[in-house]
């Protein structure tokens, strides 16, 4: 992921120095904004639907496991869609 990450950050800066003019919400601190904030989302609430499931520590754990899987393949995509120009951010 952190080479998709990287190829992210340099796809948004190219948009940036392209369109940033026009649009200042396209600005690189953004995307590393929007990441340090969904590691913090992912972990809070990956906790929170884990919990509540109720269950041995085990089934937690495994929820937990599920929802964080779930919500990096969606990052994933995301980022591949931004790396690969597909979002417009470059």
């Amino acid at each position: 992921m952190l080479g998709l990450l990287k190829r992210a950050r340099s796809r948004v800066a190219e948009g940036f120095k392209k369109y940033g003019d026009w649009d200042d919400r396209t600005h690189p601190k953004f995307l590393e904004a929007s990441q340090a904030e969904w590691r913090k989302f992912v972990d809070d609430n990956c906790t929170v639907i884990g919990a509540f499931g109720g269950g041995s520590n085990s089934a937690i754990s495994d929820r937990i496991g599920d929802c964080y899987e779930e919500e990096l393949d969606r990052r994933i995509d995301f980022l591949r869609e931004v790396a690969e120009g597909s979002m417009g951010a470059g």
